[in-house]
């Protein structure tokens, strides 16, 4: 059945089946190659990384005008004028955007007091400019609801960047280990999606499709600029006023805490946003799928945030080594902001995709205002202060979110509290358990032992698990039954393309 004669619904569910299982096996891969980086490179390696990647980060947003969001969110079709003026508009900015980095160099270098930012900036601006090549192609890919074949360019990707920076490292490539593999990942993901999407460059601007990009774009622009400001202006404020190997510390423990946001939040979200911009104009399908794609998520993110809290010292000790457990207890106060966190990025789409974009740009501003004052007094209390200070704010962004939900009659906060409820009540009944497996077994089993660990993993999924099982709460009941129905679906199908291939194989 071709994707136009099937509904948007039966597409999105098919897109985070490919999103969720090609972001989930990257995450398998990502952490062990994490792991082994992280014994192979010096933490202050991470460090002057995390500022490479934060300055390309904020340099970047401000050549991105949110041109593809466009065209996917765009009700009329999409011509090869709107694809080719977004791309030669998009490289153009990017082209300039690099000189920028070349020409402050030296002020940056002086300002973070980190020589190894002269080989170490241009470098990473050469992905930003790698990068430019794959967005028209994904975009198309995108707008299509061609989820399948990204999502194997995704994986392909993320693949061959962890392997060769696990080899180049091996090789004492040192930081150079986390750049060149970038270059690889990305270069042939800009292959594999122009050939999967068909597009080839071509030397076209339309100033109506510019000006049409322009209209949605600006108000993404100061969204996503905003937004990239928040997200790195703890970074900021710890390189400057710290060091390298307490950033080094502090950004491994927010890697950490966002892996549920960026692995399983991104795999629906990257979905919903195609979806829900498909039914702007039908909020009672809005309202039906963002419950239950809050459900789900709600009960995927709270075990794996709460329980890397609870087992944080252990987990770093072992896993990463002993010296790496300063981040431990700034990774247990972020796992809170974390769950806030997995959420926040669906009250995003059902605004973006119902075109109130310039709403969530206010409060987008609003939120690096307040993550700019409080983190600048945490950081002078170290990387823990910082830590709190970004718990604080995320409890503040949820409020402005769900009232800006409520404003543009969306949804509200029964729509978003309730769905969360048999996670909370799961995650409440599996704190208790892990803590009073640790009061009791700590001593017999050995502090900081791998039978510890192993010991409250099992009893927190267990505990998590049964306690659902037990209650059967409607909506995850109702969750499972379609699920299930899903799979049945889905394996019919796929047992009569086996079927049709069996005569011919016998021939």
């Amino acid at each position: 059945m071709s994707s136009k004669n099937r509904s948007v619904g039966e597409q999105a569910k098919e897109g985070i089946f490919y999103n969720a299982l090609t972001r989930l096996s990257g995450t398998f891969f990502q952490f062990f190659s994490s792991v082994i980086l992280a014994r192979l490179l010096a933490v202050e390696d991470f460090g002057v990384m995390q500022i490479a990647t934060m300055l390309l980060g904020f340099t970047t947003k401000f050549g991105e005008f949110g041109f593809n969001m466009g065209l996917i969110q765009r009700r009329e079709e999409v011509g090869p004028e709107h694809v080719n003026t977004m791309f030669w508009m998009d490289l153009a900015l990017k082209l300039f955007l690099f000189a920028v980095i070349i020409v402050a160099l030296p002020f940056l270098v002086e300002y973070f007091h980190e020589p190894r930012l002269w080989q170490v900036m241009p470098a990473v601006g050469v992905y930003m400019l790698l990068d430019t090549l794959s967005n028209p192609s994904s975009t198309l890919l995108k707008r299509q609801m061609r989820f399948k074949e990204q999502a194997k360019i995704d994986m392909l990707d993320r693949v061959i960047e962890v392997f060769s920076s696990v080899t180049l490292a091996f090789m004492g490539f040192h930081v150079w280990s986390l750049i060149l593999s970038k270059w690889l990942g990305v270069s042939v993901a800009a292959v594999l999606t122009a050939r999967a999407a068909g597009w080839r460059p071509r030397f076209i601007i339309d100033f109506k499709a510019s000006k049409e990009l322009f209209h949605f774009g600006g108000w993404v622009f100061v969204r996503n600029l905003c937004r990239e400001m928040a997200e790195n202006v703890d970074y900021f404020w710890i390189a400057r006023h710290l060091n390298t190997t307490q950033l080094g510390y502090y950004s491994k423990a927010y890697d950490l805490m966002r892996l549920p946001q960026k692995r399983i939040s991104q795999a629906f979200n990257s979905v919903l946003f195609s979806a829900f911009s498909r039914v702007q104009d039908q909020p009672e399908k809005i309202k039906a799928g963002f419950e239950k794609v809050l459900t789900t998520v709600s009960l995927a993110s709270y075990p794996l945030l709460i329980g890397m809290m609870l087992v944080a010292p252990e987990f770093v000790f072992l896993v990463y080594g002993e010296k790496w457990m300063p981040m431990a207890l700034p990774l247990q106060i972020m796992c809170l902001a974390g769950i806030l966190r997995s959420i926040d990025p669906f009250l995003n789409s059902v605004i973006t995709a119902t075109g109130y974009v310039k709403h969530t740009a206010y409060r987008r501003f609003i939120e690096f205002g307040l993550l700019a004052g409080a983190t600048y007094i945490g950081v002078q209390y170290g990387i823990v202060g910082v830590s709190i200070a970004v718990l604080a704010v995320a409890f503040i962004v949820m409020f402005l979110m769900v009232n800006l939900l409520k404003r543009v009659g969306a949804v509200g906060w029964r729509e978003y509290l309730l769905p969360q409820m048999p996670a909370v009540g799961g995650s409440v009944v599996m704190v208790i358990a892990v803590m009073a497996f640790r009061f009791l077994m700590q001593d017999f089993l050995g502090a900081n032992s791998i039978w510890l660990l192993l010991g409250m993993v099992v009893t927190g999924g267990l505990s998590y698990v049964g306690v659902l099982w037990l209650a059967r709460p409607k909506r995850v009941m109702a969750l499972l039954g379609e699920l299930s129905g899903d799979i049945a679906k889905y394996t019919k199908k796929y047992r009569k393309k086996l079927a049709g291939l069996a005569p011919s194989a016998s021939k």
